[in-house]
């Protein structure tokens, strides 16, 4: 019995000891801190991803509507049109490939490169207005004492539908 009444004394001064109450409200405010800096993590973790999500909608709506305007346009025009310019394109990139290999050589050689000259460029899209020259209107037969007729006025270019631009769209 002696023990166990020993025990309960050593226990109760411990208990009663002025760090004991210290170090427990330590501890209490310690875990108040780590509670506070936990929430406040979680917060700024939701915020993210609702960052992230508005994020994601937005350039997926807008990756959505390039698509589709790069989809209608592929339906709008004809497949020898999309043939000529893929065919330009690959001209394009040719005549710049061989030039620049060329002067690379030359380059190496020690030999004067050459200027190049802008009639050797293709243009990298054709113009959406077709540059075709009028077609030749005969003048109208003399009248012999007929009424005056109103001069012809020559008739516009037709002009190809002008397709809009959306690589620009993407801001």
């Amino acid at each position: 019995m002696d023990k166990i009444q020993a025990q309960a004394a050593h226990l109760w001064q411990r208990l009663s000891a002025p760090e004991t109450g210290a170090t427990y409200q330590q501890a209490a405010l310690l875990t108040g801190d780590l509670l506070k800096e936990t929430a406040t993590l979680l917060w700024l973790l939701i915020c993210l991803f609702l960052v992230a999500f508005e994020w994601f909608w937005k350039t997926s709506v807008q990756l959505g509507s390039n698509f589709r305007a790069w989809l209608s346009g592929i339906e709008q025009s004809s497949p020898d049109r999309v043939v000529s310019e893929a065919g330009r394109a690959l001209l394009s990139a040719g005549k710049n490939s061989v030039g620049f290999t060329l002067s690379q050589a030359k380059e190496q050689l020690g030999l004067p490169a050459e200027q190049p000259t802008q009639s050797a460029a293709l243009p990298a899209k054709p113009s959406p207005v077709s540059s075709s020259p009028e077609p030749y209107q005969s003048p109208p037969p003399a009248a012999s004492f007929a009424a005056p007729t109103p001069p012809s006025t020559p008739s516009q270019p037709s002009a190809q539908p002008v397709e809009p631009d959306v690589s620009d769209d993407a801001e």
